[in-house]
């Protein structure tokens, strides 16, 4: 028998959900290593913990991935998106390049 479906929500205990966060973390860069071997491509992948550290994996070695962050954050913050409810301001990731008057 295969595994069942995992229910899509928060989990609540702080220690299950960064166990769960290591493992699927593990998982996301096997797959973008996997994909990048088996159809030559450059994967550049970021990933933010709850807490805001940052995870990254590139298949390049020149630094797209940093400018591939670096990109991102100045979108991010040029648009004022807001992440799982909380600014990046709040979470100590950087500034908005722009203050709004």
């Amino acid at each position: 028998m295969g595994r069942g479906k995992v229910q899509l929500k928060r989990i609540e205990n702080k220690i299950s959900r960064q166990v769960t966060f290591s493992k699927r973390r593990s998982g996301l860069l096997k797959k973008a290593h996997e994909i990048s071997v088996l159809c030559d491509a450059e994967v550049a992948l970021i990933v933010f913990s709850s807490k805001g550290k940052l995870f990254e994996y590139s298949t390049d070695s020149g630094g797209a991935a940093a400018a591939l962050f670096t990109a991102c954050l100045e979108t991010l913050f040029l648009k004022s998106i807001v992440l799982e409810g909380k600014e990046y301001e709040k979470r100590g990731i950087g500034t908005p390049l722009i203050k709004k008057s």
